[in-house]
């Protein structure tokens, strides 16, 4: 998130051409004028504040604000320098450097002032402050230069407004005595009607020139002149629909009455704000054979195909690194589509290591090429998998004999990837990614000779986590197709008719998730009050109903697919406001509807797998105890459940899950030494954190170079707190690492291991578990209607109770369970959250063991949950092989023997 915000920030301050004095100057000038704004100060007296006394709370978090922003500004010249060191500049750098050229060179300057004498500026409106500065230095030689400005305020789909009008009437000022300002209201595109109505809406704005420039008397109010378009009668209509598939089947079943009719297609444009509210209208469009053009940018290094090779690149990389380091991997790479292998095969090698987990010898990458070995495994047609064998033991050898981009190739050539590519229906798009991630990694080994494939690894990490995009553009295009297109996407372009869809406050106002990776800048700095951002979104809705010619049809949902509540943007209601539209309830016959359902279900059905042999997995299960974590496993995935505990596929934990472990470690011998020593005292702060960094180099082969040493550091930053504030008060007679192997909770076999026993007076128990991360109330929820099986640290703890009181008749009661943060929240404070449950609780708990094993036992394990976010669930379904395959939702549980 500090990436992202820093990177907005960056690219702000060289597009306006800001300086950090400026801005630094700004903030301060906000500051002080805070407890004279209206937001800051009380509008009536309240307890005892009077009115117009300030907001000191409000004060203190908008100051609060301001100091992160400074504090961000003032990196922006260490960020410049590591640019210029690395040898980078972006598009901005490109712009101020003709700038910093004209400032510094007046000699260039005049060369470029003699040259061009006529000056012409389009879309004046979306002009940046570092573009309109070369400008006025390239007019700044004539008192009254030749100079033609083409603008309209009211189509900036861009954010600081009043900066951009602030440019246009600086102009207007300035050459006022000679200027020709010149309103073009005819209109050739829209009817009346729909300029009428558009103008009803863009009239809510009040960062308009209209306002800026009112002595002046402009009037924006376009008159329709289109011949054909201009006086059509049609008015605009507004459609409200129960839900959203009501929505796009309504909207799909009106595109195919328009093709029956035989409307020309390629006049139809649907037009939403974001590309995601267009899935499912493109699977309806494919359903009903409806052509349809779109085109959008796709990050390549996210695309199920590049995820695949990358997973191969990662499995060719463990292997040279150390041999069968990459086992955790095998089964995933061998399960993708090109190496045309029998899925039950793998299934049935699972099996067998599963059923011989003790054996150590047996590696995947062995079985894979030993034919006699799948012979008795019962593999009868081994030939694919052989052959799969022989190819990675032949691109692990490659590794270190080819240079990066012919090993890319000979993966691509000998994988039988490229003829998969070639064979399938979008093979012209498949082919294309292909040979753009090739061409990637050729750039990167002409920029470094010297790369190879740890390092390319690493660069895509790095990527991945600062959200860089690899672009590519998708396009799907025929001649006679509906245009499916972003508001954004829109601009420029008319159609005879347009569909605005989904017209719902959470896609088409301003959202709070999208100014988490932006740091708030006052109006000192913008010249735009905070309504900025509404009104730039009312602009881009104003631009989308601009693009219809003759028939306008708006659209939006009252409630989601899975039944959520949904509100209509507040567009909606300016236009209904205007008195010109009203609203019209649409009903879907019932056929419509079960077809609308058909077409959902197929697209989101849950992913299933077939069932192995019966009698084996219960030999499986045989031997099978529960634990938190694999309670907490099944319940989130019951697919998942099967791969990660069933058939215990191999996986590497993440870096965060090993950075825990080493925390955890120290925390043991931090006990353990208390315990060993005479007078039971705990070992200095000092020697704690040196245990911990003892531990992490312990571990640092899990680890990357650079996650290694931000996790030492971030280790080595807070547990000084942690250490003062948790030591307090502590109950000194514990157990630490408590393992529990064999009890019985209403004859359920569980295990797990408890971080911490505290003993208490009167034969009283409280559990301690540790975490890393910061904390999260919903995680410590109790079990409800809504969410049965509770906050997934909540079941841990009510688990470890069950657990500990059922074990070896122990005659103690539990009376508490605790988590311990290491970590403070973004305030500082290190959370330690305590429960008590009710006896209610318990009982809950204890009959979701009982039903969730024999659920168990019942193998009801083949289906997933389909959730976005489920890494195994996406492997089956798109076999998209993530980075790993352990699951962070059982990881944090660490509670595994």
């Amino acid at each position: 998130v500090l990436f992202r915000s820093l990177k907005d920030l960056f690219s702000k301050i060289k597009s306006e051409n800001w300086t950090p004095e400026n801005l630094l100057n700004k903030i301060d000038a906000y500051l002080k004028d805070l407890p004279n704004r209206p937001g800051f100060t009380y509008k009536r007296n309240y307890k005892e504040h009077k009115k117009g006394d300030p907001k000191t709370s409000e004060i203190e978090k908008e100051t609060l604000k301001m100091m992160q922003l400074r504090s961000a500004i003032q990196l922006f010249p260490q960020f410049q320098k590591r640019m210029k060191a690395a040898q980078r500049y972006d598009f901005d750098d490109m712009i101020l450097w003709v700038l910093r050229a004209f400032e510094n060179n007046r000699a260039l300057l005049l060369s470029y002032q003699e040259q061009y004498l006529y000056f012409l500026v389009d879309e004046f409106q979306d002009t940046n402050g570092s573009q309109n500065e070369i400008l006025k230095k390239l007019i700044s030689y004539w008192e009254n230069p030749n100079l033609f400005i083409v603008g309209d305020d009211d189509q900036s789909i861009y954010e600081f407004q009043g900066a951009r009008l602030k440019n246009l009437t600086e102009y207007i000022q300035k050459y006022r005595k000679d200027i020709s300002l010149i309103v073009l209201r005819d209109n050739y595109r829209s009817s009346q009607n729909i300029l009428d109505l558009s103008h009803e809406l863009v009239n809510y704005n009040k960062i308009r020139i209209t306002n800026q420039l009112k002595d002046i008397g402009i009037d924006k109010h376009l008159a329709a002149q289109h011949p054909s378009f201009a006086h059509i009668q049609t008015m605009p209509t507004i459609c409200k629909y129960q839900y959203q598939f009501h929505e796009i089947a309504g909207v799909v079943a009106q595109i195919e009455q328009m093709k029956q009719e035989g409307f020309p297609l390629n006049e139809i444009a649907v037009i939403y704000a974001k590309h995601h509210q267009s899935t499912d209208l493109i699977e309806f469009l494919k359903k009903k054979n409806i052509p349809f053009n779109i085109r959008r940018k796709i990050n390549l290094l996210e695309l199920k195909i590049i995820t695949q090779i990358r997973g191969i690149l990662q499995y060719l990389q463990s292997e040279i690194n150390s041999p069968y380091s990459g086992e955790n991997l095998l089964y995933k790479i061998l399960y993708l589509p090109f190496w045309s292998i029998d899925v039950d095969n793998l299934a049935r090698i699972a099996i067998f290591f599963a059923k011989n987990k003790r054996i150590k010898e047996y590696t995947w990458r062995d079985t894979i090429t030993n034919p006699a070995l799948l012979n008795q495994i019962g593999i009868n047609d081994p030939e694919a998998i052989l052959n799969a064998g022989t190819i990675l033991k032949i691109l692990i050898e490659a590794v270190t004999s080819l240079s990066l981009p012919h090993l890319i190739e000979q993966i691509f050539n000998r994988t039988g990837l490229v003829r998969w590519a070639a064979q399938h229906p979008e093979r012209a798009w498949y082919i294309q990614v292909l040979y753009s991630f090739l061409d990637f990694v050729k750039s990167e080994s002409s920029r470094n000779p010297h790369l190879n494939l740890s390092r390319l690894i690493e660069i895509l990490q790095n990527m991945d986590r600062n959200k860089v995009s690899l672009e590519l553009q998708k396009i799907a295009q025929t001649e006679e197709g509906v245009n499916l297109l972003t508001a954004h996407g829109s601009k420029g372009l008319e159609f005879q008719r347009v569909f605005i869809i989904d017209c719902t406050k959470k896609d088409w106002e301003p959202s709070t998730k999208g100014a988490r990776y932006r740091f708030s800048l006052p109006d000192t700095i913008t010249y735009s009050a905070s309504e900025d951002e509404m009104e730039a979104q009312r602009r881009l809705f104003f631009v989308a109903m601009t693009r219809a010619k003759e028939q306008l049809i708006i659209s939006y949902s009252s409630q989601s697919n899975d039944d959520k509540t949904l509100t209509q943007a507040v567009f909606i209601d300016e236009l209904v406001q205007s008195g010109k539209i009203e609203v019209s309830e649409k009903a879907l016959a019932q056929e419509q509807i079960l077809e609308a359902q058909l077409i959902l279900l197929s697209q989101n059905l849950k992913p299933k797998i077939s069932s192995p042999n019966s009698a084996e997995i219960q030999e499986i299960l045989s031997d099978f105890r529960l634990s938190a974590s694999a309670l907490t496993s099944y319940l989130s995935c019951p697919l998942s459940f099967f791969y990660q505990n069933i058939l215990k596929l191999p996986s590497l934990h993440r870096e965060a899950a090993i950075y825990g472990t080493a925390i955890h470690k120290s925390l043991e011998k931090l006990y353990v030494k208390m315990l060993s020593s005479k007078t039971k005292k705990f070992p200095s702060r000092k020697e704690f954190i040196a245990d911990f960094e003892q531990e992490m180099n312990h571990a640092s082969g899990f680890f990357s170079s650079q996650t290694f040493e931000r996790y030492l550091k971030r280790g080595k930053t807070q547990l000084p707190t942690f250490y003062e504030k948790h030591l307090k008060n502590r109950p000194k007679t514990v157990k630490l690492e408590y393992k529990i192997t064999n009890a019985e909770v209403e004859g359920v076999p569980v295990v797990g291991v408890i971080d911490k026993v505290e003993f208490l007076p009167n034969q009283k128990i409280n559990l301690v578990d540790y975490k890393t991360g910061k904390y999260d109330a919903k995680h410590f929820k109790e079990a409800s209607q809504k969410n049965p099986e509770g906050g997934k640290y909540w079941l841990q703890l009510l688990f470890y109770k069950l657990l500990f009181e059922n074990y070896k008749n122990i005659d103690y009661e539990v009376i508490s369970m605790e988590i311990a943060y290491t970590e403070p929240d973004k305030t500082g404070v290190f959370h330690n959250p305590k429960l008590t449950p009710s006896s209610k609780e318990v009982e809950d708990v204890r009959q979701l063991i009982k039903d969730t094993y024999q659920k168990i036992m019942n193998q009801e394990f083949y289906e997933g949950c389909n959730e976005s976010y489920c890494t195994w669930c996406n492997f089956v379904k798109n076999q998209i092989t993530p980075a790993t395959f352990s699951q962070e939702v059982t990881e944090s549980l660490d509670d595994l023997l």
